[in-house]
């Protein structure tokens, strides 16, 4: 067995926790015991490579879901605008350049470098990464997906 998804190493840029709250109010129909009546929603965006853009947003009133997709639907516009301008990457260090030049194995999928060497960097920040073969580096993407996690 061998591990080829090298691309789910990289952490996801952006993950979202959410949470609604509801009011409980006696069931009306004969088999329901409870009604959960929404009155809140609140998020939390994780971004892993700059804390800046991780936030929390919360509304309360009888339209929190609409609300909530409706938020969602807009930062995945946003977002959508990151992944299409990615940055070139930053001039490497000496040191940097030195560890490029003295790696003996692909910092992706760790078998050995011989000839077949390029630069690796994140495209969401433009930080060297590390030497890598052209195959892996050019599978080795951020994730476009994102996930959204819920309490309960």
């Amino acid at each position: 067995m061998q591990f080829k998804n090298y691309k789910n190493k990289i952490p996801q840029p952006f993950v979202i926790y959410a949470d609604l709250e509801c009011i409980l109010r006696p069931g009306t129909d004969k088999g329901k015991i409870q009604e959960h009546i929404p009155y809140s929603a609140g998020y939390y965006v994780k971004c892993s490579y700059d804390d800046t853009l991780s936030s929390y947003k919360s509304y309360r009133g009888e339209n929190c879901q609409q609300w909530f997709v409706q938020e969602l639907k807009q930062f995945a516009e946003d977002v959508e605008t990151v992944f299409l301008c990615p940055l070139p990457m930053d001039p490497l260090t000496s040191e940097e350049a030195m560890e490029f030049h003295a790696a003996t194995e692909c910092h992706i999928c760790e078998k050995p470098l011989e000839n077949d060497r390029v630069r690796d960097h994140c495209h969401l920040t433009g930080h060297y990464r590390g030497a890598s073969h052209n195959k892996c580096n050019l599978e080795y993407q951020d994730s476009r997906v994102i996930p959204v996690v819920f309490h309960n």
